[in-house]
């Protein structure tokens, strides 16, 4: 990881208050494992990031799988956007599964056009076409916290 990431890395371990959107788009010089490092902290219980954009990123499956976990035991970040994110697999959309599974997820926004996932794409928790589950999840996720509750509804 290059000096310019390894102080973005560490302005997000350190949990700067004024950073709550991260906007990361087209970056295809990031490494796995430096996505596996920004991804990680948003498991500590001080981040305050609310939007995450990955747009069109070359992030791979095992990052994409950071990302998930690091998601679902998170209680900040409402909104990701993932779009044009076309290197993700079925494995990895498979493995964004826990997010939906978690008590503890924030995420009530998902942007996810333009990306290797339609409604043949076997995903668990039986969601037999996955796209149009995941979206009609979404709407009544944003609907409950719209009526005005402190925190995001559960999945």
């Amino acid at each position: 990881m290059d000096s310019s990431y390894e102080r973005l890395w560490h302005q997000l371990e350190c949990n700067d208050p004024a950073l709550t959107e991260l906007i990361l788009i087209l970056h295809t010089n990031i490494d796995p494992a430096g996505w596996q490092a920004i991804f990680a902290t948003l498991q500590t219980p001080t981040c305050r990031l609310q939007k995450l954009i990955l747009d069109g990123n070359d992030i791979s499956d095992d990052a994409f799988l950071s990302l998930s976990n690091s998601l679902a035991n998170n209680n900040t970040v409402r909104e990701l956007d993932c779009n044009s994110m076309v290197n993700i697999t079925e494995r990895g959309w498979q493995g964004f599964t826990v997010v939906f599974a978690s008590p503890h997820s924030a995420l009530v926004k998902l942007g996810m056009s333009h990306n290797a996932i339609n409604d043949a794409t076997k995903i668990p928790c039986g969601m037999k076409y996955p796209v149009t589950s995941l979206y009609k999840t979404l709407l009544f996720r944003m609907k409950e916290y719209n009526k005005g509750s402190d925190t995001p509804p559960r999945w």
